[in-house]
């Protein structure tokens, strides 16, 4: 720049400086070169631009993304209220009806006992949950029962059974149950919930029916055993009869033959 200023003449480098700087700077003969801060200046300007538009660039997505999930927070509130009121309903129903509930893991231990199950085994629900169904369970018939439970798949998820159990007062009572198994995502059964009622005195009925006609049945055999010795006796002693006519009408004939020969 130093270069091409002087290779202008006096009167035109005059005559530029009197256009472009101001008066009071009088005639220079030299220009100086920007200073280091002079010339880090525009690129600190810069600098400082770009971080404060990449602060707004982070201001504005803080918001919307504190926005969001605000949003989604209050969904998720909903949806939490929305299950709770329902879980409250389903244990309102569960407690209120008259049939046994009851819910457990693979292994047995009960996670959920409704009144209805507590009283028909005599316990509380703080000694039921955490208890295994197992122990409810006749000895000779556990391994059965837990074959039975195990059984079921995501294609086959619901099971009907009967079976015995101990009651109250540890007497041996009769249940029908009804069990529905519960997977996860990747088909494992997490859950087991059993709906039961008390079908003993059905039971007993039909173990007193099957009873009754075992000795009918038993009767009967006896009957015919007796009614085919009589029929076997009888064909018997008709036999002698038989061979008896059969001996009198030959002695017949020969008195008859004899007879006649008497009177020729």
């Amino acid at each position: 720049l130093d270069k091409a200023l002087l290779a202008i003449s006096v009167e035109r480098r005059s005559a530029i400086f009197q256009r472009w700087l101001p008066r009071h700077a009088g005639e220079i003969k030299r220009l100086s070169r920007p200073s280091y801060v002079t010339r880090l200046f525009p690129w600190l300007l810069g600098g400082l631009g770009l971080t404060l538009l990449g602060y707004l660039v982070l201001f504005v997505f803080n918001c919307r993304l504190r926005k969001a999930v605000e949003t989604r927070t209050q969904e998720l509130s909903r949806i939490n209220e929305k299950l709770h009121e329902s879980e409250e309903r389903y244990r309102t129903v569960a407690e209120d009806t008259p049939v046994l509930i009851c819910r457990f893991l693979p292994g047995g231990e009960i996670t959920y006992a409704n009144e209805a199950y507590c009283r028909y085994f005599g316990k509380t629900s703080e000694e039921l949950v955490g208890s295994s169904i197992i122990e409810l369970i006749p000895e000779a018939e556990r391994q059965t029962v837990m074959a039975n439970i195990s059984a079921m798949t995501m294609d086959s998820r619901n099971q009907s059974h009967e079976h015995q159990v101990i009651g109250a007062e540890g007497e041996i009572r009769w249940t029908r149950w009804t069990s529905r198994a519960l997977f996860d995502a990747h088909g494992e059964a997490v859950a087991y919930q059993s709906i039961g009622e008390d079908i003993t005195d059905r039971k007993r009925a039909e173990i007193e029916l099957e009873k009754y006609q075992n000795h009918l049945e038993s009767l009967v055999k006896e009957q015919t055993n007796k009614l085919e010795e009589k029929v076997t006796e009888l064909e018997r002693m008709n036999d002698v009869f038989v061979g008896r006519e059969f001996r009198i009408k030959e002695l017949r004939d020969r008195v008859e033959a004899l007879e006649l020969k008497n009177e020729n």
